[in-house]
């Protein structure tokens, strides 16, 4: 995944889609794999804190995706 190769640019990436979709109020039906590669390239990065936080934020606002069981 680009999040593994490339953090930085799949942080940049994501975030500003994220940012977008809030704004124009729309409901993406791959976002809980966005927050999921989020969560992961500030992993790989090393910020922890911010990977945590992302991981988060995938369970909260995907409880129902299997991606969140994997948050853990």
């Amino acid at each position: 995944s680009v999040a593994n190769k490339k953090p930085d640019e799949a942080i940049e990436k994501i975030s500003k889609l994220f940012s977008f979709l809030e704004e124009k109020k729309i409901d993406f039906p791959l976002a809980d794999k966005a927050q999921y590669e989020l969560a992961w390239a500030h992993k790989t990065k090393g910020d922890t804190a911010s990977a945590i936080k992302q991981f988060e934020r995938l369970v909260e606002n995907f409880p129902e995706s299997p991606l969140a069981a994997e948050a853990y």
